[in-house]
């Protein structure tokens, strides 16, 4: 009877060794394909860090992922000869599927704008590209679209559920919410986005960001909330938009302390410095880009 025991022990013993061996060549493949996944995430980003386009727009952004791979992106594109769009999105989920989504959103948004087409229409077509892949998943997106005209200085913009936008005028330093009406993306068959536009001056920013940094709790559990973005904006009026993105996400991890994040961050940070003047400064614009 013992060594019956011994044996079905030590044959018991080698199965799961067989199957530990085979667990641990699984999980490899899937830190790989994860690895893979979130190369191919962030090279769909512009160039995290502080760029000049020509002489006449700057930018800065930040992106963080509470996984290897994260639902939130933001983009920036040339979608006319003077005419840059710009969009943030927050995918729901996270991990493997709603980095798949903001892959989507990506393309449907490239895909969609131009420069003579109305921000509500290229939002109302994203969401019927994307509802149509993904309506039956229970999963959205929120996003938020703009696109800025080099020769007239006029920002026109679309809010699809996200947080608005923020414009900092250079001459006072005021803070100006720029919202619209429209729904998620990807939840409704016929989503209605509404067009609104301003008028920048040389100086003026315009700020977008995810949920992630104002929903960012700290070790009490309070959120950052929208009075000490305010806060921190108002403190940074005289900041390149590198120094000013980089300072925000450090006050918001100072603030969580900690804690570990709650959700993924993002944020766009774009500086308006003036309007394109003569031919050579459009091409000049195109190919920093580029």
């Amino acid at each position: 009877h013992r060594e019956n025991l011994e044996d079905m022990v030590a044959q018991r013993t080698e199965e799961l060794n067989a199957a530990n061996n085979e667990l641990k060549e699984k999980n490899k493949t899937i830190e790989q394909e994860m690895f893979i996944a979130q190369r191919v995430q962030r090279n769909i980003l512009p160039d995290q860090a502080t760029t000049l386009l020509g002489d006449e727009l700057r930018f800065a952004a930040s992106y963080s992922s509470m996984e290897a791979i994260g639902g939130d992106l933001y983009d920036i594109s040339r979608i006319g000869q003077t005419t840059f769009g710009f969009f943030i999105a927050d995918v729901s989920g996270h991990g493997i599927p709603a980095a798949l989504i903001t892959m989507l959103a990506k393309v449907s948004f490239t895909t969609y704008s131009h420069w003579d087409i109305p921000t509500g229409e290229t939002c109302t077509s994203v969401n019927d590209a994307i509802f149509r892949m993904i309506g039956d998943l229970d999963h959205y997106l929120t996003a938020y679209f703009g696109k800025l005209d080099l020769q007239t200085g006029i920002f026109e913009y679309t809010n699809c559920g996200h947080h608005p936008a923020m414009v900092i005028r250079e001459k006072d330093g005021s803070i100006e919410e720029l919202d619209t009406s429209g729904f998620l993306i990807g939840a409704f068959a016929d989503g209605m986005y509404e067009t609104k536009s301003i008028q920048l001056e040389e100086g003026d920013r315009i700020l977008l960001f995810t949920d992630g940094i104002v929903e960012a709790r700290n070790e009490d559990g309070d959120f950052f909330g929208n009075d000490r973005l305010y806060d921190y904006i108002k403190q940074n009026l005289d900041c390149v938009p590198g120094d000013f993105v980089d300072g925000l996400i450090g006050n918001v991890d100072a603030y969580c302390g900690s804690r570990p994040a709650d959700d993924d961050r993002a944020v766009l940070y774009i500086q308006f410095l003036s309007t394109v003047d003569d031919p050579d400064n459009e091409r000049k614009v195109a190919d920093a880009l580029i």
